[in-house]
């Protein structure tokens, strides 16, 4: 999975979802980005200027935790896993796990984390059909032919069968 890891508070690949609230309004990136490939415990993740998320632990290619809360890792407020489920040789299921930690004794935070908890499922319903889109887009220009020379070479057999079999019917 890739995500941002930039560190200029807006993101230059984005979370796929609503740019103007998760990506400081910056369109999220339709391409793996090569330099943002480099995953650490403590990789910083940003969604706007005030907030971010931190990469909390990982196990590459198959899951990552993302700890929200400040950099130095105190306070922290919550999590997001993504994991990766194989499902056959062509398919995975992407997992998306949201905890949160209320602060029970602070009403007007509590009334704001319900607010969010509410509307999160709209934003990870947009955020999942991203990645979707962005995945779907990548397993067809991997599947797709290279060139139309390479395309003709592959189907060179078929070619010649037809021109056999069509020999074959003049007798």
């Amino acid at each position: 999975m890739e995500l941002d890891s930039g560190g200029d508070g807006g993101g230059d690949a984005g979370y796929y979802g609503y740019d103007w609230v998760d990506n400081g309004g910056k369109p999220s990136a339709w391409e793996i980005m090569p330099e943002h490939q480099h995953l650490e415990v403590g990789t910083k993740f940003p969604m706007s200027p005030w907030t971010a998320m931190y990469c909390r632990d990982f196990e590459e290619p198959r899951w990552m935790l993302l700890r929200m809360g400040k950099d130095d890792g105190m306070g922290d407020i919550g999590s997001f896993l993504y994991y990766l489920d194989p499902i056959d040789d062509r398919q995975t299921r992407l997992i998306i796990r949201m905890r949160d930690k209320y602060r029970w004794f602070n009403p007007p935070i509590i009334a704001m984390q319900l607010a969010v908890d509410v509307g999160d499922i709209f934003f990870q319903w947009k955020h999942l059909l991203g990645v979707k889109a962005r995945a779907e887009r990548m397993a067809k220009r991997q599947s797709a032919p290279r060139s139309i020379g390479k395309q003709i070479a592959r189907d060179e057999p078929m070619v010649q069968s037809a021109a056999l079999a069509r020999e074959g019917d003049s007798d």
